[in-house]
């Protein structure tokens, strides 16, 4: 038993020992707005006037090829979430992503909402025309529901449907 137990220890490390060190990138995307009012009072905040959030965000490229990403705010935005993780996922890049994550809907600057949700990415109605899909969940009382989106990140066509869409203080940034 005792040399069983040091077999599979053994072979453990030498699996470790063979094991591919992930690729590591951090992001910072910092956007200061300064902002004094007729009293004179100064703030300063981390986000922009159209709720973007600065951001800190650390990307794993592992071996089998998918991409683990952190992507923390470094301010909450008053009337958005309260946490101040921005985004946290798996993902095979191209193919589908779980964890929380902007949804594909249009190119993210009129409705970025974010959302737990699984994503599946394809090209499956013409070649070089990307389709992607998601289905989401905050929890009850928040945004659940489902998004497609045909086309590029540029040019494309998005369609939504379900609860609660668009009613965080950050995810609607042009009324």
């Amino acid at each position: 038993m005792v040399h069983g137990r040091t077999a599979l220890g053994l072979l453990f490390l030498v699996g470790i020992a063979h094991a591919q060190i992930p690729d590591v990138r951090v992001k910072v995307d910092l956007g200061l707005t300064t902002r004094i009012t007729d009293q004179g009072r100064t703030t300063f905040r981390f986000f922009d006037p159209l709720g973007r959030p600065s951001i800190v965000g650390l990307s794993l490229y592992l071996e089998p090829g998918f991409r683990f990403y952190l992507g923390q705010r470094i301010q909450t935005i008053p009337g958005g979430p309260n946490d101040t993780v921005d985004e946290l996922y798996l993902e095979d890049e191209g193919n589908w992503r779980i964890g929380r994550q902007y949804l594909p809907f249009g190119t993210g600057k009129l409705l970025a909402e974010n959302a737990n949700a699984i994503r599946a990415d394809s090209n499956l109605i013409f070649e070089g025309l990307p389709l992607s899909f998601a289905a989401f969940d905050n929890g009850r009382g928040y945004a659940q529901g489902y998004v497609v989106r045909i086309g590029a990140s540029n040019l494309g066509l998005s369609a939504a449907l379900g609860d609660r869409i668009g009613a965080s203080g950050t995810s609607i940034g042009v009324v």
